[in-house]
């Protein structure tokens, strides 16, 4: 009976790997990163393992497939393994140290700290950072494990979490560090909480896709804001693991040590390419590995391109009609290093601001070069240039007399002003019945004046006053009353 009971467990170990050899998709890829930091050249990281869990060694370009929105411009030109090659990987610890992960959660994420510093490579440069109120470096890169251990020993914990800032110092620290190949472990216990972050809620990942720098988020417990994690995760090309037990922390973190140091570096090249076309662009790629009869899953994700310089457009039916009204424009920019200034230089006249108030009554009718310079905090400068039509505007008449209610008996002085984006080179006055008799012979003037008017010039009865002005445009306005 005992044999075959262990013959059946045995069956049911090795059912899923039968069943992926039948299937043809005996290996297990997942894209673990995206670089586009450095283009015209982008990186991938992924990890290649079989149905066993093993990472598949000596693969290379033929083995990949390369697939999506991104092969139409980019296609893999080297293929390395972080093992075999040797090469190093940098990784930064953003540890949660707020006031709610006192007692056993605290004592577990140091444990899982440890455990990951003794299980990567000796030539993996590890930096650590710290947040609760505020974000610290207490260990900048090194691969002097005594150290980072001795940092782990010493971390204390207290204060607020300041969780959107730390995910960008996370971010930044990766950039900085001296692999190529890098990413970011986030670990929280819980939400932004107490209004000390200064960065924005979608900052982190918005330097993530810039930067090119995976961040694995982790979620310990039950009060983390896991839409967050899971969003910077997904968006960067990671992973997100939940941890509701905090003895759960050193199998993730094992599990990431373990990635980090089995991965595939697939290098691309990027052609042709424009910053200013290219610039902020997001591409879906899809990857897929064979080798002989074994078959990968295909892993999707994204790049995209970095913004070096800024990338400035307008929204498309701004300027498509030529302007009859005041129009704001607020052009729509895309820069990686901040935006510093916005300048408009429209028909030679220049001003500086977010947007620009073009009021067609200050043109004349035709045709306007329009000029949108944005630079950014390094200095680099992004222009649109662009024109906008103006169209030809009837004037606009001004009367400062409003009759009452009650018949006229008294002398009226109208004062009568037209004016407009060009001048008026005729304005008529008349007064007449209201079925279109004349009443009074017209005046004609060329723009404002004053007329007197007498009620006892005319019959008793209505009357309708109208004044028609004619622009050097030929355009007509008219006004009754």
């Amino acid at each position: 009976m005992k044999k075959y009971l262990l013959l059946l467990l045995v069956g049911l170990l090795l059912l899923p790997v039968l069943r992926a050899v039948m299937q043809g998709e005996t290996y297990d890829l997942d894209i673990t990163g995206v670089n586009a930091s450095q283009i015209p050249t982008i990186t991938l990281t992924t990890s290649v393992v079989d149905a066993s869990g093993q990472p598949v060694a000596g693969l290379d370009i033929p083995n990949f497939t390369l697939s999506g929105g991104l092969a139409e411009r980019a296609r893999i030109v080297q293929v390395e393994n972080i093992t075999e090659d040797d090469l190093s990987f940098a990784a930064v610890l953003v540890i949660d140290t707020s006031s709610s992960v006192a007692g056993e959660p605290f004592r577990q994420i140091q444990e899982a700290a440890r455990l990951f510093i003794n299980s990567v490579g000796a030539n993996d440069p590890i930096a650590i950072l710290t947040f609760a109120s505020d974000v610290t470096l207490v260990q900048d890169y090194t691969t002097d494990k005594a150290a980072l251990l001795n940092t782990i020993d010493t971390l204390s914990f207290g204060g607020e979490t300041a969780l959107y800032d730390a995910a960008v110092a996370g971010v930044q620290q990766a950039a900085a560090a001296p692999s190529p190949r890098r990413a970011v472990i986030l670990l929280s216990d819980g939400a932004e909480f107490g209004g000390e972050s200064t960065q924005a809620r979608a900052d982190g990942l918005a330097a993530a896709q810039a930067a090119g720098v995976p961040v694995y988020s982790i979620g310990l417990g039950f009060g983390t804001d896991r839409t967050y994690l899971e969003e910077i995760a997904a968006g960067s090309n990671a992973r997100f693991y939940e941890a509701p037990a905090p003895a759960e922390l050193s199998g993730i973190y094992s599990a990431l040590a373990q990635l980090f140091r089995s991965q595939y570096v697939l290098t691309l090249a990027f052609a042709p390419y424009d910053p200013l076309l290219d610039g902020g662009t997001v591409y879906d790629l899809a990857l897929q590995a064979a080798a002989g009869e074994a078959v990968s899953n295909t892993s999707n994700g994204i790049v995209r391109i970095p913004a070096s310089v800024p990338i400035v457009t307008l929204p498309a039916d701004v300027l498509a009609a030529p302007l009859r009204e005041p129009v704001t424009i607020t052009p729509q920019i895309v820069a990686d290093d901040g935006v510093a200034r916005v300048e408009f230089l429209a028909a030679g006249s220049t001003s500086a601001g977010d947007s620009l108030t073009l009021d067609p009554v200050q043109f004349a009718p035709g045709t306007y070069p329009l000029s949108v310079i944005v630079t950014d905090n390094n200095g680099d400068v992004g222009l649109l240039e662009t024109r906008f039509e103006v169209a030809a505007l009837p004037p606009e008449i001004t009367l400062n007399w409003q009759p009452g209610s009650a018949p006229l008996t008294e002398r009226q002085t109208l004062s009568i002003t037209a004016a407009g984006q060009t001048p008026v080179v005729n304005t008529l006055f008349s007064i007449h019945l209201p079925d279109g008799t004349p009443a009074l012979a017209a005046l004609d003037e060329t723009s404002d004046f004053d007329f007197v008017f007498d009620p006892f010039d005319l019959p008793p009865g209505d009357y309708v006053l109208r004044v028609e002005a004619t622009s050097a445009a030929d355009t007509t306005a008219t006004l009754e009353q």
